[in-house]
């Protein structure tokens, strides 16, 4: 599997040749934001790393304008300029065809909710168990 990094604008992509689907990842928190992008390339994931909200949304419309591959999971994370539920409920509203996984720092059952109301297709607290959520991943994208 060949692999490509390119890190500008605050975006960081990584694309593989022999993928098993595109993941926009977002967060504020590069340490965590880039152990799970690591963890996700490691499932056989390509993995576009954005560190706000405006950028996500920003790679949302641009990879479903681009002509190839279309993203078929988006994992929000909290903290993002527009915060990660404001991003989920953009993202519901005129994307509902991609499955949102919502990961959330404060671990808040209110947030959780809130996120779960708002169309998340999934929803974890932080620290979050790699396997879980790849599994998550995995079954997002087969549906």
């Amino acid at each position: 599997m060949a692999k490509v990094e390119d890190e500008r604008d605050g975006v960081m992509r990584s694309v593989s040749v022999a993928s098993e689907g595109r993941v926009l990842l977002g967060g504020h928190d590069s340490d965590l934001r880039r152990a799970l992008g690591s963890a996700i390339r490691a499932d056989g994931c390509d993995v576009i790393e954005v560190s706000d909200g405006v950028l996500l949304l920003g790679q949302v419309e641009f990879s479903l304008s681009a002509v190839g591959p279309r993203p078929r999971l988006v994992v929000v994370m909290t903290d993002m300029g527009l915060t990660g539920l404001e991003v989920l409920g953009i993202l519901h509203h005129i994307y509902r065809e991609i499955p949102v996984i919502f990961v959330t720092a404060s671990g808040s059952e209110r947030i959780m909710v809130q996120a779960r109301r708002l169309g998340a297709s999934g929803v974890f607290a932080a620290p979050v168990d790699v396997d879980v959520l790849q599994g998550a991943i995995r079954a997002a994208m087969s549906r």
